[in-house]
């Protein structure tokens, strides 16, 4: 059991280590859905505290209603609204996902949310 753990984990290094910047995003936005489906607020606090920390406040007006809306996420999680929670978002990982895959794109000058491997592995932990 504990070998198939470690290869789980090297697994998900690995896939954070060559992910791009947007992919390396959905990881977070995915650790932050599950830690909602179980409930797990501790996770998904962590998984929130990575999407604040890579938002760009070069870009105010974005940056500030992703962190209105990451912390009404980590309000209705203290108030066991998981539900509500996952579905915000689920909406922004899926906006982002388009992003991914070039159906959506980037307004001109604006960058994906700054998720380092450190970042998005931290927020897998646990």
């Amino acid at each position: 059991m504990y070998a198939r753990n470690n290869i789980g984990q090297a697994y998900r290094e690995q896939q954070i280590e060559t992910a791009s910047p947007v992919e390396r995003l959905l990881i977070v936005y995915d650790v932050a859905l599950l830690a909602c489906a179980r409930g797990d607020l501790e996770k998904l606090g962590r998984a929130l505290g990575v999407l604040i920390e890579g938002l760009n406040f070069d870009y105010p007006e974005v940056a500030y209603k992703l962190l209105a809306i990451y912390q009404w996420c980590g309000e209705l999680a203290r108030k066991k609204q998981f539900g509500e929670a996952a579905r915000l978002l689920g909406e922004l990982r899926l906006a982002w996902a388009a992003v991914a895959q070039g159906e959506l794109s980037i307004p001109m000058g604006m960058s994906v949310p700054a998720v380092g491997y450190a970042e998005a592995r931290l927020s897998m932990s646990g």
